[in-house]
């Protein structure tokens, strides 16, 4: 059962009605309108350093006259915002039209295929079999004469063979029960096969209309920031009040943006946070989170949010879904934990610890555990407040998250089933189930719709495991947990493969050096 069935309208995708809403692509800024975002959050950056207030309008004026230097602030061209449903057809369409065969029809052409495929001998046809008495394989060839008496041999040319010893290829032609499960896997397997490629046709059909609609705006000018398209201008204006807004800040945790959540300019998540070390940020050193940098280590803090600018855009270039969202925030998989309290200073208090963990009195996440082995980063985990919080806003929480993430592995496998990939949906209203059977009008069962307590759901990328685990209370009317996790799963074993080889190496060093000493005494 997928998270859309346990929550009605949590997930709105099943294979061969799949259209994602063109508002939430990407789920990663597209790499030219990333470079604009970086381009005119340089220009703005200028003015902050100066001492500028960003929110003055001559202020905007002189920045958007000097972004309208390198970019037409407002695109001639309409932009291309198609609806859900526009997409959603666009897609059905071109699918339909390389694969119009429905289930009945398919499964109808592939027991034909099987029919004619895996035909039974009959009596007095010339024959060849192939068969094995213990290690051996023998071939008799002849007339089939007939069945033995119980059924469980055949004589060909006047040679008993005993069926369960004649070789797959052959005992088809002879074992009516043998013959059907053959046929049977062969139409599952036929089934299965046409609707794995129109699952990864649909898949790439959208990836080019989606691909085509970001060429398409971010040729005419249009820049794709805080998930929609904007034009030069608005984004300014944005990045203005965001920077302005950021730089005036208590700067305290944040709930990262390009993990869960996406925020309005200029709206923390959470102004108070426990077990948080107070900084007091200085305009001239402050880093744009407004994160106090001290002058010493200001050139290493820069030097370290580079390189973790260019891998986090290298990922999400690079990447796609879970992968393309790698690590927390701007730290990366693998970064070392003494870097990351250089960037993040406000999130770590002890840099030999394996864990920090961050608490919010506010805010959607209630909780934040970032996870470190041998000093490296692997793991963060977002508990999300459920105590009091209406339920509809955690269905939105995980409907952002799978909208980011893509199809789960669960919702893969059952894509890969032909008989739920092609089922309906539930009954909307009223069910009206037979006695101890199925609904009548949907063919659900009763346990099938039952609501499970507890659900674990995962995407599994190249890089990157995800995991969503959901609890609900005994009567199923309110969540008691709301957990996300990300980790890199191999981290771990490479890290402590490559701790073990230098270990050894230090200690071939250490004996190595050892005997030098006693090989010199004379």
């Amino acid at each position: 059962m997928t998270l859309k069935r346990i929550y009605g309208i949590l997930f709105t995708v099943i294979v061969l009605s799949l259209f994602l809403p063109v508002e939430l692509f990407p789920a990663q800024t597209p790499p030219i309108s990333l470079m604009r975002i970086q381009k005119i959050s340089k220009i703005i950056s200028k003015y902050k350093e100066a001492g500028e207030n960003l929110n003055d309008s001559d202020v905007q004026k002189t920045i958007i006259k000097e972004v309208s230097e390198q970019y037409r602030l407002e695109p001639e061209a309409k932009k291309n915002a198609k609806t859900t449903q526009e997409i959603g057809k666009m897609v059905r369409e071109k699918v339909t039209l390389k694969f119009p065969d429905s289930y009945e029809d398919l499964k109808k052409k592939a027991e034909q295929e099987a029919e004619k495929t895996f035909q039974m001998a009959k009596i007095l046809d010339y024959v060849t079999v192939h068969y094995l008495k213990g290690e051996k394989s023998f071939e008799a060839e002849g007339y089939f004469f007939s069945y033995g008496s119980t059924g469980h041999s055949i004589n060909i040319g006047g040679t008993t063979i005993a069926i369960f010893d004649i070789l797959p290829e052959d005992r088809i032609k002879f074992d009516e029960v043998f013959r059907n499960q053959k046929k049977d896997t062969f139409v599952q397997t036929k089934i299965r096969d046409y609707y794995s490629r129109k699952n990864a046709y649909s898949v790439s059909v959208y990836n080019e209309i989606r691909d085509a609609l970001i060429k398409e705006n971010e040729d005419n000018g249009y820049v794709y920031y805080l998930n929609d398209w904007r034009t030069p201008r608005e984004v300014s204006q944005l990045l203005c009040k965001d920077i302005q807004a950021s730089s005036e800040e208590k700067p305290v945790p944040t709930v990262p943006v390009g993990s869960v959540e996406k925020k309005n300019p200029g709206t923390g998540p959470d102004k108070t946070a426990t077990a948080v070390p107070t900084l007091v940020p200085d305009p001239k050193t402050t880093d744009p989170k407004g994160v106090a940098v001290s002058v010493v280590d200001k050139k290493k803090h820069e030097t370290i949010k580079k390189k973790a600018e260019d891998i986090q855009l290298a990922n999400s270039t690079k990447y796609a879904g879970i992968d393309a969202d790698q690590g927390y925030e701007l730290a990366y998989w693998r970064m070392l934990k003494d870097d990351f309290a250089i960037l993040y200073p406000q999130y770590v208090k002890n840099k030999d610890a394996e864990s920090e963990t961050l608490a919010f009195d506010q805010g959607p996440i209630q909780r934040l555990d970032l996870i470190f082995f041998s000093k490296y980063f692997y793991k963060v985990v977002f508990d999300f407040r459920v105590q009091g919080i209406p339920r509809e806003a955690l269905v939105g929480i995980g409907r952002k998250i799978r909208d980011k993430y893509g199809l789960t592995d669960e919702e893969k496998a059952e894509a890969a089933d032909p008989e739920k990939a092609n089922r309906p949906e539930p009954c909307e209203g009223e069910h009206d189930f037979g006695k101890d059977g199925p609904c009548k009008k949907c063919g659900w069962t009763q346990a099938e719709l039952e609501v499970p307590a507890e659900q674990t759901y995962t995407w599994t990328g190249e890089t990157t495991k995800g995991q969503l685990y959901i609890k609900l209370n005994p009567e199923k009317t309110s969540y008691v947990e709301f957990r996300l996790t990300k980790e890199d799963p191999t981290l771990k074993e490479k890290i402590q493969l490559e701790v073990d080889k230098q270990k050894k190496l230090e200690e071939e060093e250490k004996k190595k050096k050892i005997l030098d000493e006693y090989n010199k005494f004379k």
